[in-house]
């Protein structure tokens, strides 16, 4: 038959064989690929030197390494063509290859709390809490520790390192529920509370002294001031503290995952130790 083969053992091979040994193959590197890249950063050289990469973008980092070019077929480069089973087990392995390393690199296990889902970040109703074009790094984020440690009222706070008096914006629109500003040093928390009409609250703590560019009853639209930042309240250095909870705000209150529109990927909220800059919304 034309697209019979000998085989290792001098028998026929069957069309149906090549397209088993090809799905085992790329089951495999699916299962080693992604283990490989889903946990770490993209090497800067990826791959074997000289190595044939299989996939629809040769050479990325969800195929590098995977080699399929004249496996162990028994087949003389260029004898045959690969039987039409097997290229399609090809194709269609190859397409579960990508998707599978792409869903797996966008979780990284260090970002966010374990267990918890996030809402989708493309589609979020916040943006960073500063103006369009500022880059700040995030320091403490979601379960990463102190106070932010998991099952804690601010296991899903984020904390911006920023001088003192960087302008706070809001990010998100409601209506201004509490105003804290006279509070010098430690001994009292600095901050503005807004309710989003949908019993959730965004606080923006650590603000200066007097440093509230808003008051309560106020509506805010998403960018306006609220505030500058500071050091006030338990803050060991300029920070602002931002964390959205729900049914009240109030401490000790229950925070909830956010994630935000207007900056980098983010599917499991902001990376600690990371710095994001607010693009335009």
């Amino acid at each position: 038959m034309a697209d019979e083969a000998a085989g290792p053992g001098g028998g026929q091979l069957r069309p149906w064989w090549f397209g088993s040994m090809a799905a085992i193959g790329l089951a495999a590197a699916l299962v080693v690929g992604c283990n490989s890249v889903a946990p770490l950063e993209p090497d800067p050289e990826p791959g074997c030197p000289d190595a044939v990469l299989a996939g629809p973008e040769a050479g990325s980092p969800l195929t590098r390494g995977v080699t399929v070019a004249h496996a162990s077929t028994g087949l003389d480069r260029g004898s045959r063509r690969l039987p039409r089973a097997g290229r399609s087990a090809l194709m269609g392995l190859a397409a579960a290859l990508v998707v599978g390393c792409d869903s797996l690199a966008s979780q990284d296990p260090d970002v966010g709390c374990p267990g918890v889902t996030y809402p989708d970040w493309t589609t979020s109703p916040y943006v960073l809490p500063f103006p369009v074009g500022k880059e700040y790094r995030v320091d403490l984020s979601n379960c990463s520790g102190s106070f932010h440690g998991e099952g804690q009222p601010d296991e899903f706070a984020t904390d911006f390192a920023m001088p003192v008096g960087t302008p706070i914006t809001a990010a998100r629109a409601g209506t201004v529920v509490h105003v804290e500003e006279s509070g010098i040093g430690r001994e009292l928390n600095n901050l503005v509370v807004v309710d989003h009409g949908d019993d959730t609250y965004a606080q923006y703590m650590h603000l200066v002294r007097n440093g509230a560019h808003v008051q309560v009853g106020q509506e805010v639209e998403q960018g306006d001031a609220i505030g500058q930042s500071g050091a006030t309240g338990l803050a060991g250095y300029p920070h602002l503290h931002f964390v959205v909870t729900q049914r009240g705000w109030a401490w000790p209150y229950s925070s909830i995952p956010v994630t935000f529109s207007n900056t980098d990927p983010n599917p499991r909220g902001l990376k600690a130790d990371t710095e994001y800059e607010a693009l335009e919304y």
